[in-house]
């Protein structure tokens, strides 16, 4: 049997910070659309960005790899499980701030089309029927008919490995760059915001790895 890279000792460790945020050895085939996958070793479900960050600096700290899942969909999880720390965003919330729609990444992508709707905002007609959270949209930089979600993209709020929060702005994360930054850096991305073109209100989202 192939060693754990997540061991009994750092469940316990989870377990002693966390308390009943976590579960253990939790199965996961009911969180992705295909329902398939066996058992994450450490598995969380989060409504705020300052769990994220605690939960990311305790898993930096014992060499735990996090992956951050959000509606589940485009995603195989294998039947072996996961040997690491999975956090399921849940952070929700539209709200419109300033040239831009304020949005947690947790947040279904359709929703925030419906709020931009009927908010009078015009833009995000493209995302309309795309699967999956706001966060997922932005990770993925989902698009449809020339349009892209990272080419709306104002502003990110991210988590890094180290569990500090902070804000990277437009100019970084233009296009492809959100995907590219949070790849590459671990970085989490929990809420960001987007404008139009004519200065309506946009999208935004948190989370995503």
């Amino acid at each position: 049997m192939e060693k754990l890279l997540v061991t009994d000792k750092i469940q316990e460790t989870f377990k002693r910070h966390f308390d009943d945020l976590v579960k253990l050895d939790h199965p996961l085939n009911g969180y992705c659309t295909f329902g398939t996958g066996g058992k994450a070793r450490v598995f969380a479900e989060v409504g705020s960005a300052r769990q994220i960050a605690d939960l990311v600096k305790v898993a930096g700290e014992t060499g735990v790899n996090v992956f951050m899942l959000g509606g589940g969909s485009n995603l195989l999880i294998s039947d072996q499980g996961y040997d690491g720390l999975i956090i399921r965003n849940t952070i929700k919330g539209l709200e419109i701030q300033g040239e831009g729609i304020l949005s947690g990444a947790g947040e279904d992508l359709q929703s925030m089309v419906d709020f931009a709707a009927e908010s009078g905002l015009s833009g995000l007609e493209f995302a309309t029927g795309i699967y999956g959270t706001v966060g997922g949209a932005i990770f993925g930089n989902a698009g449809a008919y020339g349009s892209e979600t990272g080419g709306l993209l104002e502003w990110a709020e991210l988590v890094d490995r180290q569990g500090s929060i902070r804000i990277e702005k437009s100019r970084l994360l233009r296009v492809l760059l959100p995907v590219v930054k949070i790849k590459d850096h671990g970085r989490i991305h929990y809420e960001s915001q987007i404008c139009t073109k004519n200065g309506q209100k946009r999208s935004d989202s948190h989370q995503d790895a």
